[in-house]
């Protein structure tokens, strides 16, 4: 783990986006909400949010970091049957906190 003790803590903030394709018909279930266990989007956001909160327990060599804030947001791109992720994470510390951003959107994909 890299020493960071000498480091003063600072603002940091990371902006991360991924995305998925999914089947036509996948992607309009989910756009009018006809899947059988609810809304999958409300459920990526949560499950997201929630790892970003627990990333130093999921990747290796990573600091715990006090998240101060995680946005994660969906765009649907209706014609082409996909769906970008987009998470901003917050926080003021010693290092970045790009990995939490990171697998935020891993999670929510």
């Amino acid at each position: 783990m890299v020493d960071v003790s000498e480091k003063t803590p600072t603002v940091r903030r990371a902006i991360v986006e991924g995305g998925l394709r999914l089947s036509p018909e996948a992607f309009d279930a989910m756009q009018r909400q006809t899947l059988g266990k609810g809304d999958p989007l409300t459920v990526a956001k949560i499950a997201a949010i929630q790892a970003a909160k627990r990333t130093a327990e999921l990747i290796p060599l990573c600091h715990p970091l006090p998240i101060e804030h995680v946005n994660v947001r969906f765009v649907l791109e209706p014609a082409m049957h996909t769906v970008q992720i987009v998470c901003e994470t917050t926080t003021t510390a010693k290092t970045g906190v790009e990995m939490e951003a990171f697998v935020a959107v891993s999670v929510a994909a």
